[in-house]
């Protein structure tokens, strides 16, 4: 039999793997062997992502300059600051330099100043995706006999910009966001999850200024109202938006869903997790968004009527959460057999029993994913009919439900189920099981 070793393997696929490995991780692959020494040295010339994570114990920004002077390809660059890791303005200066190629920078909780994100802006004409998860953007300093100076951040205003997260920046406020809308208008994704600062002013600047925005994450935000969504209206030619994220938004109702399903039809993916939303919002979704294959619906207080109205309009559906929605009942689960095109459904709820799985799987089902975490109703049989009944399964996972017979799934999935990748529960008493089988 002929044996192929990894020195038969083209370079490109080195080039692959690499650029998807944190930078630490590729040097301890070039202690290995010699030969693993000199791929490492010739990937990281062709090196297009350098990531660092908190993992790295032994850093410094000589490290990073000297892996920027080889890397002439370097797109990409991932930090995430901790108590390891000191990213400021020293250390921007020291890598601008060498950062002229980079698209793409993602900085989590780093320390930096005016002066600092003034350097990466001069040092990054290019710049496409901006992460600054986390970052303290203080806005106005005070000065002595004169009202608050506006600070503008000119990182954020590049022109070329099409994606921008500003998650958890606590003083971002509306009128520098106001001035991102207008600086930035290719921007396709952007977002603000936890800015608390914000309000109805500037959300409705970017609902109806970014032409080209397609993914918007507003979640935790109490400014999300009826008038947002009215603004999608005011676009010239519609609204291209696709993806939505508004979990935990209190000020979220009824009347508000209803008007984004009008004004942003093309909608693929909403997430409305925890807002005081009822029945009329499923009718509206189903009425409206045809071609939406992303639904989180936890923790909605919706019942049966509005559950059908979601599983007979929606039949593309590809994804649905419906843990904790407590008021749904038996026969309502019954009618999400009609989503035939469903591959992920999460459920947590005293209401599913073994009939209702049994008639969601039917006789073809494309189920990839299953969550059945705490619904005490389901049993052996239930289980068991889904490891038979989805051939395409690859994640199941029953936590809480300690009437299962451990022995019977394991048995099951690791002689019949060749495609299945994990299977995970836990019982009240004890762990039971691995959370990662893998045939």
């Amino acid at each position: 039999m002929d044996v192929t070793d990894i020195s038969h393997l083209p370079k490109d696929i080195f080039y692959i793997i690499f650029n998807q490995l944190p930078i630490t991780t590729v040097s301890h692959v070039a202690s290995v062997c010699k030969y693993w020494n000199s791929l490492c040295w010739i990937c990281q010339t062709h090196l297009l992502f350098v990531n660092w994570t908190d993992k790295i114990h032994h850093f410094h920004e000589d490290y990073m300059v000297s892996i920027l002077e080889k890397c002439k390809n370097v797109r990409k660059i991932t930090i995430y600051r901790d108590h390891l890791i000191d990213v400021d303005d020293s250390f921007i200066e020291a890598v601008a330099p060498f950062m002229s190629n980079i698209t793409s920078l993602h900085l989590t909780n780093c320390a930096l100043s005016h002066a600092g994100l003034l350097i990466l802006y001069k040092a990054c004409p290019n710049m496409e995706e901006m992460s600054m998860k986390g970052i303290k953007l203080r806005i106005c300093v005070p000065q002595k006999g004169k009202k608050n100076t506006p600070i503008i951040i000119p990182i954020l205003f590049h022109p070329t910009l099409k994606y921008l997260n500003l998650e958890s920046c606590i003083h971002l406020t509306d009128d520098l966001l106001i001035s991102i809308v207008k600086h930035c208008p290719l921007l396709q994704s952007l977002y603000l999850r936890g800015c608390y600062r914000l309000t109805e002013k500037s959300i409705t600047v970017v609902a109806s200024g970014l032409v080209n925005l397609r993914t918007l994450g507003l979640e935790s935000l109490k400014c999300v109202s009826i008038k947002t969504m009215q603004s999608f209206g005011n676009i010239p030619g519609g609204s291209k938006l696709n993806q939505i994220e508004m979990r935990y938004c209190t000020d979220l109702n009824d009347a508000a869903i209803q008007t984004l399903c009008t004004n942003a039809p093309s909608l693929t993916s909403l997430s409305i997790k925890s807002c005081p939303l009822t029945n009329e919002s499923m009718k509206s979704i189903s009425g409206s968004l045809r071609n939406i294959t992303v639904l989180d619906l936890q923790s909605l207080q919706i019942t049966d009527e509005g559950i059908n109205a979601i599983a007979y309009g929606c039949q593309a559906l590809e994804y649905i959460d419906l843990r904790d929605c407590s008021e749904i009942s038996e026969q309502g689960y019954f009618s999400l057999g009609e989503l035939k095109s469903l591959s992920v459904m999460l459920f947590r709820s005293d209401q599913v029993t073994d009939e209702s799985v049994s008639r969601i799987i039917g006789t073809d089902s494309k189920l990839k994913g299953i969550e059945l975490d705490n619904c005490p109703l389901i049993s052996d049989q239930s289980i068991l009919r889904v490891l038979k009944g989805c051939k395409l399964l690859q994640y199941l996972s029953v936590g809480g439900c300690d009437t299962f017979a451990a022995v019977k799934i394991f048995s099951y999935t690791s002689t019949v189920r060749t495609a299945f990748r994990r299977v995970y529960w836990y019982n009240a008493d004890a762990y039971v099981g691995d959370d990662l089988i893998e045939h």
